[in-house]
């Protein structure tokens, strides 16, 4: 004889209090990821909202304007007379100011000793040229204070494609682009010249030592010729000599020869870094140090010759500096000589 369960009342109210509580949270659950998921949804959508006002775009002629509001101070054209001023196109140079109190960097090609400068609608006269021959640059001076100056950039860290900015005088500028930093002639010539340029897409006309400035309003370089320019980073020692001593105080070795890194290997030969020299001048520093026509000169003060040139390498010493350089001989040897730069 069988006999049917029936579970007590109170177990039945156990499970609907159960279900109940069950659904209950699940709800919750779902109305709080609902919540969330809108809210989120909410965000994303904020910047797609057509309506909103939206900042304008910043444009090309945006930033030349601001470019050349930051920069255009500081540009100096160079004329021959007070009367050749009543055209901006007669500038013979342009330059760029580098001191508060009147020194001002141009080329070294134009002759302007007895130019005029013209800032603000006042003329000065040069009353001072001193010239930078390792740069082909130029230091003028100008009974001037409280000139607007440029701020130094870097004309060797930039990249090619670069944008860089030449201003004439401070109402033009013309836009290029940066081909390349060339380093200059590989084979045999004097590493006590600097031969590193910048090199742009195309010609510019504007006058010699038109300052070139990159994207950030930073003087990079000033022009050389139509397509070239010297890079800030080698007249900077110069400026710096000049301010202390009165005078440019260059680092003089005495030293031609052919950059290995960039020429063509002699046949059965490897590629292979360091400056093989072909000539050093009596009584120079390189002489008095023991290098010889045929060494090749291996590193400068520990750094290797190759990722930058002999001249590069020396820029940053002041005369008097003592400079450990690694030779390799003729015969396969290598010497450690010392030289005690000086600017003879």
């Amino acid at each position: 004889m069988s006999t049917s369960f029936r579970p007590p009342i109170s177990w039945l109210l156990l499970c609907l209090f159960i279900g109940a509580a069950s659904g209950i949270t699940g709800v919750s659950i779902a109305v709080y990821s609902f919540s969330k998921y809108a809210q989120t949804l909410e965000e994303l959508s904020l910047p797609l909202r057509l309506g909103d006002e939206r900042p304008a775009p910043v444009t090309v002629s945006k930033t030349i304007d601001a470019l050349m509001s930051s920069v255009s101070g500081s540009v100096v054209p160079l004329f021959v007379s007070d009367r050749a001023m009543d055209r901006a196109d007669s500038a013979v140079a342009s330059g760029v100011a580098l001191t508060s109190d009147g020194w001002v960097l141009t080329s070294g090609s134009v002759e302007v000793s007895r130019g005029r400068a013209f800032i603000k609608n006042t003329s000065y006269a040069v009353d001072r040229v001193v010239r930078d021959p390792a740069t082909g640059s130029a230091f003028i001076h100008i009974a001037a204070d409280g000139l607007p100056v440029a701020t130094f950039g870097s004309g060797t860290s930039l990249s090619p494609g670069s944008d860089v900015y030449l201003v004439p005088v401070s109402d033009h500028l013309v836009r290029r682009t940066l081909v390349a930093v060339d380093p200059g002639e590989a084979y045999d010539h004097s590493w006590d010249v600097s031969q590193k340029r910048l090199v742009l897409d195309a010609a510019a006309n504007v006058p010699p030592g038109t300052p070139v400035f990159d994207a950030a309003g930073k003087l990079v370089g000033i022009m050389a010729d139509a397509v070239r320019a010297v890079p800030i980073d080698t007249i900077l020692p110069a400026l710096s000599s000049l301010l202390k001593d009165g005078s440019i105080h260059r680092i003089v070795l005495g030293v031609s020869g052919t950059d290995l890194s960039r020429a063509a290997p002699a046949s059965g030969s490897s590629a292979r870094a360091g400056l093989k020299v072909s000539a050093v001048r009596p009584g120079s520093v390189a002489a008095i140090a023991g290098v010889r026509a045929g060494d090749i000169i291996l590193e400068v003060d520990g750094e290797a010759v190759g990722r930058r040139t002999l001249d590069e390498l020396i820029l940053g010493f002041a005369p008097g500096a003592r400079v450990p350089v690694s030779v390799e001989r003729p015969d396969g040897s290598v010497a450690d000589l010392e030289m005690i730069l000086t600017d003879k």
